[in-house]
């Protein structure tokens, strides 16, 4: 809470329930974060995760299946959610009660590509990949068009 130098994080596809809710405040409340991408393999997101935060766009992959219990509730800021599929498969996520700002933020479906000059420049180790593993690396497209780009990430020889 109060980083206000981080202004966008990943939630890890391992996540099933927010770390910390407590006095009815939300994992990400006052932590200054206005970006949130929940990793591709993700089924759920999580209850309360971004209640009472300041959180604007959210990426969400076709992977989820639901939406928890106040997720979103008192987002208030949220303007926009970018989902990795297609409106149809949007409208199928199971929404608990809770999250009207989801239903008030602008939906963006990205499935058949999106005329976007995709531009990848910000990319997160995944499965543990760092100086002691090979693993692989993640990034969205820079432009906000919700597209991922997955690369291969070698141990690092000394």
């Amino acid at each position: 809470k109060g980083c206000k130098k981080l202004n966008e994080i990943t939630v890890p596809k391992t996540v099933t329930k927010s770390a910390c809710y407590l006095n009815s405040v939300g994992f990400l409340s006052d932590s200054g974060i206005e970006t949130v991408v929940f990793q591709d393999g993700i089924t759920a997101i999580p209850d309360n995760i971004c209640s009472d935060s300041d959180v604007k766009l959210v990426v969400i992959p076709e992977s989820v299946k639901s939406i928890g219990n106040g997720a979103f509730n008192k987002a208030a800021k949220l303007e926009r959610i970018n989902y990795i599929g297609s409106e149809s498969q949007w409208d199928a996520i199971t929404v608990a009660q809770l999250n009207d700002p989801i239903k008030s933020a602008k939906l963006f479906c990205y499935y058949d590509g999106s005329g976007c000059d995709h531009s990848f420049s910000r990319y997160i180790p995944d499965n543990n990949a760092g100086y002691s593993s090979d693993g692989t690396k993640t990034a969205y497209c820079d432009n906000g068009c919700g597209r991922k780009n997955t690369g291969h990430v070698c141990t690092q020889k000394k």
